[in-house]
């Protein structure tokens, strides 16, 4: 997926294929069979998520506290100020990205950001009430990934190349192992790799290892998704956890805490 917006949730010190010796025999392309049983976890994945629900949805609004250990990463990333910030973020459901969010607590309450469209010039950041005159790099970044996280299970039906790795044990529970990618299975300076873990028995999506590109290089990260809740039809993380990949988890860097999460549906 091209969103720059990925660059804010993880910085590695190393270039990552995240394709396991038995995909990368395969070269650019899998067999038929792989690809086929990768899309059937994804669509179970994207049904127990509650797919219908979101495609009945037309606005998600969020109201999260963001947390940061890496503070260089958040300054230079995003428009949050502080290490610790509460927000609201409200975004158009399935749509290129649209969305805005508020600032709703300490020294900045009212300042607010957005993007409108895909990720280009068309995002701002308001601060104090007057707008960034150069406008809005932080918001380009930043938002597009809190939404695009928020509908993973959803948007990474779209996947261009989808492979089926393996069944793996991760924190006591088994899991399916699934690449998702596009523009071809390896890595290249255009587009990520999402490495999903995907809980065998409810299938929720719990992790996924992903790529990022910095300065054209493909470099890894991970979340995990915890505290699914039943939001109006969808099984919503509201706990999203970034950093480095561990198999009890991750070595945690930066957090999203949801406190509550509304959803806009057209009249029926």
């Amino acid at each position: 997926m091209r969103i720059l917006g990925i660059v804010v949730l993880g910085l590695t010190a190393c270039a990552k294929d995240l394709r396991p010796k038995s995909l990368k025999a395969f070269g650019d392309t899998v067999p038929a069979g792989v690809e086929a049983q990768g899309r059937a976890v994804l669509a179970a994945a994207a049904e127990a998520h509650g797919l219908d629900a979101w495609q009945r949805t037309t606005q998600i609004e969020l109201d999260v506290v963001d947390t940061w250990r890496v503070g260089l990463v958040r300054s230079m990333m995003t428009p949050l100020p502080d290490r610790v910030t509460e927000l609201t973020y409200r975004f158009d459901v399935n749509s290129g990205f649209v969305g805005e969010g508020v600032l709703t607590g300490g020294k900045h309450q009212g300042d607010r950001f957005g993007v409108a469209g895909k990720p280009g010039p068309d995002s701002y950041i308001v601060s104090k009430g007057k707008r960034k005159q150069k406008g809005g790099l932080e918001a380009k970044i930043y938002a597009p990934s809190v939404q695009y996280f928020t509908e993973f299970p959803f948007r990474i039906l779209d996947a261009e190349h989808v492979a089926y790795v393996d069944r793996v044990a991760w924190k006591g529970r088994p899991h399916d192992r699934v690449l998702a990618t596009w523009g071809g299975m390896k890595p290249h300076i255009s587009d990520d790799q999402y490495l999903l873990y995907v809980d065998a028995e409810s299938h929720t999506i719990s992790a996924a290892r992903y790529t990022i590109r910095v300065a054209g290089r493909p470099m890894a990260s991970a979340i995990v998704f915890d505290d699914l809740r039943e939001v109006d039809g969808m099984r919503l993380p509201f706990f999203q956890q970034v950093g480095f990949f561990r198999e009890d988890g991750v070595r945690e860097f930066h957090r999203l805490e949801v406190q509550a999460i509304r959803t806009g549906q057209p009249s029926t």
